[in-house]
């Protein structure tokens, strides 16, 4: 069961308990009287429906409510979830290996995110020079564990293909906090042409850069500088682009979180 199943379930059934509890016996106290002086009235069968519609609705109102803090508060999901979170901004590194040898075919940022207590992937792709590449959405998503396994359907702004793929991330475990990189493959259309799996590397952003990306904030140096980060990160990879020079900034990435 999903996590924040649990958690809601959990909490509707104590509050459904205490509530059986305490109309049970109030309830109790008239029916000992009805029976004790034998007599069995309309008064004491609209006394038993009261009673089954106020903990149904009891019930009701405390799975609207739980479920509302749930899914509206971050922090909460977070103490649910706790080393298993992975809601936050990404940057990912897409690594493919073809016929041309290895190479770092661009930069995505990533949102991981809870769209009606299921787990949500998104992102906007870049190449290593920071223009913009396209975007992708999931289509349906599963979350077990630290496996992330997804569907998609993207676009692309140098080509009215729409692509469609599946791929899976393994998120990093840790003893003390939730996980701050990952790795994966996915196949997707716009970039396998020899039929292979790309290849992906993961980490976790900034608070910083997360804060600045969110306002907008010269967004083509935060994926320069991370793209700068993965190139120097894997050696073997070959960029397709050339990418802006980010100098001293490059280890600036190192222990994103």
């Amino acid at each position: 069961m999903n996590p924040l199943h649990k958690y809601v379930s959990k909490h509707v059934t104590r509050t459904t308990a205490i509530g059986a509890t305490i109309g049970a016996l109030c309830f109790d106290t008239y029916a000992e009287k009805m029976f004790t002086e034998n007599v069995l009235n309309y008064r004491f069968l609209l006394m038993a429906l009261c009673l089954f519609v106020f903990v149904y609705l009891l019930a009701w109102v405390s799975e609207i409510v739980v479920f509302e803090q749930v899914i509206g508060k971050q922090n909460i999901r977070k103490k649910i979830f706790g080393k298993k979170f992975i809601e936050g901004l990404w940057a990912e590194a897409i690594l493919q290996e073809g016929k041309n040898g290895k190479k770092l075919r661009g930069v995505s940022i990533i949102t991981i995110s809870n769209n009606n207590e299921d787990v949500q992937i998104s992102g906007e792709t870049f190449l290593c020079n920071g223009s913009p590449d396209g975007s992708f959405a999931s289509k349906s998503t599963t979350y077990h564990g630290f496996v992330l396994d997804y569907t998609y359907i993207g676009a692309l702004l140098r080509s009215d293909k729409i692509p469609l793929g599946y791929g899976s991330l393994v998120f990093g475990q840790l003893n003390e906090s939730s996980p701050i990189s990952f790795h994966g493959r996915f196949n997707g259309e716009e970039l396998n042409e020899d039929g292979r799996s790309i290849q992906v590397k993961g980490l976790k952003l900034k608070e910083e850069d997360v804060i600045r990306w969110e306002k907008g904030d010269d967004r083509t140096e935060i994926v320069t500088r991370y793209a700068a980060y993965f190139k120097e990160r894997f050696p073997d990879f070959e960029s397709s682009c050339h990418h802006r020079d980010s100098g001293e900034k490059k280890g600036q990435v190192d222990g994103a979180c």
